[in-house]
């Protein structure tokens, strides 16, 4: 039997198809690793779900519906491209600058005052606690797709005295805020391009920054730790601290996403119940209850022993997991549906942009193994640099990006 769409061979108008193929490969492995084959038939709904929904979809989908280039260039429809640059410029500082007012500093400061690693992690992990509902949403739009899409953009146009300065500022900014995924979200975009485009020094020069800011962040926590862990004899024969931290690192991406995603099925519903709905907050606001957030909820449940030590956090997860906590076995179907809906449009929306798929979709795809493809879209800035690129893209180069 022949199979549709050519799936037997690589077919580049359907990247989104194999990334996520890669994605959910990754975490079987963690899956496998925590509990052997136990949750594999979940694992092969949402498997099942994915591949018949996008096959189907993208056959009835039609390309010329999603041609943003035209819709943007209509006439009048936005101002001259020197005033969106240096709008998109004055923008992506101006909360930058906010950012930093609005916290009284950075935060890596008042964390390195720090007496133990409580105090350290509840900085971390409650940055903007005090902070107003919709300043959260610009900061984390900012730091995932405004300035992200800043650097990218000014690097593509080959602005030198406004990337290298935004470079600076970017990487003190995402260490600044103490998460290392922020290193990746704002560095990311321009990497990929870079390396696309055979830049080697700049690819270097950027994935450095992230290096580094990585290793500062994971030394700092570990201080923290180690201190705690003195009155404990530790082995003299530890290994050297750059090859824990690769091994971190690399279970950390291989390995820890696909273990979540087991333990939140051994918990559910066993010891926490389907939410039907009201672990989504629209969703529960519209049936006037309580919204219930698993991620923070099963922190003391998966994570006792830091639970006892004070510490609080969350447990994020794979985004079809979210579905399974609120509909079970359905939730898997609808999971791996609504991955196969977003992931058709964007296939359909980059025809003819290859060199600025990766830029702008291969992270937030990747994200999927440990979070929610809503958030991701939403707050996650997955859909602003989305529209940042197709407002900017006629300004490039027409061998570049055809209008």
């Amino acid at each position: 039997m022949k199979l549709p769409f050519n799936l037997l061979i690589f077919n580049s108008n359907q990247k989104s198809f194999y990334f996520f193929l890669l994605v959910f490969f990754l975490l079987s492995i963690g899956v496998y690793q925590n509990s052997s084959t136990k949750h594999f038939d979940k694992l092969a709904i949402v498997l099942s779900s994915f591949i018949f929904v996008y096959l189907i979809s993208s056959k009835f989908i039609k390309d010329k519906y999603l041609d943003f280039i035209k819709f943007f260039n209509v006439k009048g429809l936005f101002l001259d491209i020197k005033f969106l640059n240096l709008f998109l410029l004055i923008i992506s500082i101006t909360l930058i600058i906010l950012d930093m007012v609005v916290l009284g500093g950075p935060p890596i400061v008042k964390a390195l005052s720090s007496n133990n690693l409580k105090s350290f992690c509840d900085i971390r992990e409650n940055i903007h606690t005090d902070s107003s509902k919709i300043f959260v949403y610009l900061s984390s739009v900012n730091i995932k797709a405004i300035l992200p899409f800043t650097l990218f953009h000014f690097i593509v146009l080959n602005k030198k005295k406004i990337f290298i300065p935004i470079i600076l500022l970017a990487g003190l900014y995402g260490f600044s805020m103490m998460q290392k995924s922020f290193m990746f979200s704002v560095f990311f975009p321009a990497i990929s391009y870079t390396l696309i485009q055979k830049k080697w020094l700049l690819s270097i020069s950027l994935s450095s920054i992230i290096l580094i800011g990585v290793f500062s962040l994971t030394v700092l926590l570990n201080k923290y730790i180690d201190d705690e862990e003195k009155i404990v004899k530790v082995p003299s024969n530890q290994p050297p601290f750059l090859f824990k931290l690769s091994k971190g690192l690399i279970k950390r991406v291989v390995i820890v996403p696909g273990e979540t995603i087991s333990q939140w099925f051994n918990v559910i519903p066993e010891k926490k119940p389907y939410l039907y709905g009201d672990g989504y907050p629209f969703i529960a606001k519209l049936r006037a209850r309580k919204y219930i957030d698993y991620s923070k909820e099963l922190y003391p449940i998966l994570k006792p022993d830091y639970a006892k030590k004070g510490l609080s956090g969350t447990v994020n997860v794979a985004s079809f997991v979210r579905e399974y906590s609120n509909f079970g076995y359905l939730g898997l179907f609808l999971g791996g549906a609504l991955i196969a809906l977003v992931l058709v449009f964007i296939d359909k929306m980059f025809l003819g942009y290859e060199n600025f798929y990766y830029s702008i979709n291969l992270f937030p795809i990747f994200l999927f193994s440990s979070s929610s493809i809503l958030t991701i879209l939403f707050s996650g800035g997955w859909f602003v640099i989305i529209l940042l690129f197709f407002i900017f893209c006629k300004s490039y180069n027409q061998q570049i990006c055809a209008e």
